[in-house]
């Protein structure tokens, strides 16, 4: 749950997740110590409550989605996977599955954004962990447009009445990190996989669970954010962003990391 504010979560810890926490931990102070701009969800603390002689664990972290001022229209979860990757129905957060529009970033930003994403996952495999999450919020705004502008390349033949829009409706601003970074590599994962390549997947299907070993799984959660989640600017030359005219402030995307 949240804090009143919003800023932090509260979220109860399993056994396994305690001990994977208490093992990384002088890693993960030196990764986070070292990179300023890391996209791992930043632990404040971690509790523990003893009541009725039961002990529950919790951690406290930032909230990766909090804009300073308006709400998240669309949260994605993504862990470049495909099987059982769709959002539920009725739930706020989508998955792999649900996950069509990539972001829009200027080459500079995407790169950064890549670079620093490869050196959190490689941190990330190197302590056998795997089934983290890039966590996506996106932020729309409305921009107001010119319509007094005349349309070009409009047919003189045509019988149809073409109208320019009022208003556009865009993404202007995208939130990311990477949770749930305290699940391990083990004996549990192990059968798990086991389990759903035999009831669930198709023989084709078995490379597109989440749960596979912490390398293969950095190396596919690489490659699918490079190709599906990022666009790569170069890729849009003749294509349909370049012949969409959009407003001045509608191309100002910004991202806001955990980290200001």
């Amino acid at each position: 749950f949240f804090t009143a504010d919003k800023q932090y979560i509260v979220k109860t810890m399993s056994r396994s997740e305690l001990r994977a926490m208490r093992r990384i931990l002088p890693a993960y102070c030196r990764h986070m110590t070292a990179n300023r701009a890391s996209l791992i969800c930043k632990f404040l603390g971690i509790y523990a409550l003893d009541l009725f002689n039961h002990t529950e664990y919790f951690s406290v972290m930032n909230n990766v989605l909090l804009p300073p001022e308006g709400h998240i229209h669309l949260k994605y979860d993504l862990k470049g996977s495909r099987v059982n990757r769709t959002g539920k129905k009725g739930s706020s957060t989508l998955k792999d599955n649900d996950f069509h529009i990539p972001l829009e970033l200027t080459t500079e930003a995407r790169s950064r954004v890549l670079r620093q994403l490869q050196a959190d996952t490689h941190f990330l495999s190197s302590k056998n962990i795997m089934d983290y999450s890039l966590l996506v919020g996106v932020q729309n705004y409305t921009y107001k447009t010119d319509d007094d502008k005349k349309l070009n390349n409009v047919s003189s033949h045509s019988s149809l009445e073409i109208l320019a829009a009022a208003r556009v409706r865009a993404p202007g601003m995208y939130y990311i990190g990477i949770i749930d970074v305290l699940q391990e590599w083990d004996w549990n994962k192990w059968l798990e996989r086991a389990a759903k390549i035999m009831f669930q997947c198709r023989c084709t299907d078995y490379q597109e669970i989440s749960c596979v070993p912490p390398k293969p799984y950095q190396e596919r959660f690489m490659k699918k954010v490079s190709d599906r989640v990022i666009y790569n600017p170069a890729e849009m030359r003749g294509g349909v962003l370049e012949r969409t005219q959009t407003s001045p402030r509608a191309s100002r995307t910004a991202i806001r990391t955990i980290f200001d």
